[in-house]
């Protein structure tokens, strides 16, 4: 009867801890934002934006290679499936508190930027052998302005065509 406690103990506690991950708190379509904002927030994001893609998350996992564990933001990686068949693979970090709206399944317009991005685990892992620690250049998300719904597509295209 001890071992039956113990295991499910220990089965709550993995459903707990996957309780934290990414997850779909409200629906990117249902933001309440007025016309105007809208377009602020999406000229902002595209101005500072390299590209953008849409399509469906496919997979979204924690990436803790590129993690801060003390107070700086959560990364995860996500794997999407453009609507034209392509597979992009974008990192998104998510300053602790905050969320994006964004879980398996997701359909939306993603907007990204070129970013260094210093992969901390392996610098640490390192740091006794070498001072240089290298940063990666990767495409990267972290803002909600990042996201957009897909009916924004054609809004999106037309800032990039503009810019």
């Amino acid at each position: 009867m001890g071992s039956m406690k113990v295991l499910i103990w220990l089965l709550i506690l993995f459903v707990c801890w996957g309780c934290h991950r990414l997850q779909v708190t409200e629906a990117i379509e249902s933001r309440p934002w007025p016309e105007t904002a809208k377009l602020a927030a999406l000229t902002d994001a595209v101005n500072t934006a390299d590209g953008y893609v849409v399509g469906t998350v496919e997979k979204a996992v924690e990436d803790w290679t590129y993690d801060r564990p003390r107070g700086g933001p959560h990364t995860y990686l996500l794997t999407i499936r453009a609507t034209d068949g392509g597979k992009w693979y974008l990192r998104v970090f998510v300053p602790e508190g905050n969320y994006l709206p964004l879980s398996v399944g997701t359909y939306a317009v993603f907007i990204w930027r070129y970013a260094y991005v210093y992969p901390l685990l392996k610098c640490r892992a390192h740091a006794a052998a070498t001072l240089v620690c290298s940063p990666d250049w990767l495409p990267v998300m972290g803002s909600r302005n990042d996201v957009a719904a897909p009916s924004d597509s054609a809004l999106v295209a037309k800032l990039f065509a503009n810019k």
